[in-house]
C-alpha cells in the first residue's frame, strides 16, 4: 500500500496547534498517617492499636511522604518542519526541537489545541488521583485499615495459643521427668 501525504491535514510549513504535557514532581506529606508512618485504629472495645500505614510504608515511600505529578498542559504553536511516516504510526515534527506528535494529536486553530489540553489535563489529573488511591492497597483488595488492625489481633491470638499449647507440652515432660532424689 502505497501512501501519499497530501491525504494528511498538514504539510510541511504549514503553521498548526499541538497539546504541550508535563509534569513536576514533588513530593507531600502522606495523607493518611500525617507523616508519622503509623495509624491509630479504634477497635470496638474501645482499645486503640498502632498499624503501618498501607499508604506511605511501600518502595520509595518510606518517609512519612508520597510522590505526587503536578500535570500541566497547554497549546503550542509551531511549524511543521517534517513528516515521519512510519509501519505503523504517522508523526509531525516541528519546529524548536525533536517533538514528534501524531497527526490526531496536532490542530488548525488554537481553540482545537485548547480543548484538547484541557481534556489530556483531566485525564492526566485523574490518572494521578487513582494512582495515589492504589498506593493505599496495590494488590487491588480494598482492605480497610480496620481489616489491618483485626488480621494482626486474631495472628497474635493464634500465635499466643500456640505458645501456651508448646509451654504445656514442655510442662508435661517436665513432671514426667525423673528426679534425682528418685535414683
Amino acid at each position: 500500500m502505497t501512501f501519499n501525504r497530501a491525504q494528511l491535514p498538514h504539510q510541511i510549513g504549514d503553521e498548526v496547534w499541538f497539546v504541550r504535557a508535563g509534569h513536576n514532581q514533588r513530593y507531600i506529606t502522606c495523607p493518611d498517617c500525617c507523616g508519622t508512618m503509623a495509624l491509630t485504629v479504634i477497635m470496638g472495645d474501645g482499645t486503640q492499636v498502632s498499624i503501618d500505614c498501607e499508604c506511605c510504608r511501600e518502595g520509595v515511600y518510606t518517609r512519612g511522604e508520597i510522590k505526587v505529578y503536578d500535570w500541566h498542559c497547554s497549546a503550542a504553536c509551531a511549524e511543521v518542519t517534517g513528516i515521519r511516516i512510519g509501519k505503523d504510526t504517522t508523526t509531525y515534527t516541528f519546529t524548536g526541537g525533536p517533538v514528534y506528535i501524531a497527526p490526531e494529536r496536532v490542530f488548525a486553530t488554537k481553540e482545537e489545541a485548547e480543548l484538547e489540553a484541557t481534556k489530556v489535563l483531566a485525564e492526566h489529573t485523574q490518572e494521578e488521583h487513582d494512582r495515589i488511591n492504589k498506593l493505599k492497597d496495590p494488590k487491588g483488595r480494598m482492605k480497610t485499615w480496620a481489616w489491618n488492625a483485626t488480621y494482626h489481633r486474631s495472628r497474635i491470638r493464634r500465635a499466643e495459643q500456640e505458645l501456651a499449647y508448646h509451654q504445656s507440652k514442655l510442662a508435661v515432660a517436665k513432671a514426667k521427668a525423673k528426679t534425682p532424689e528418685a535414683e
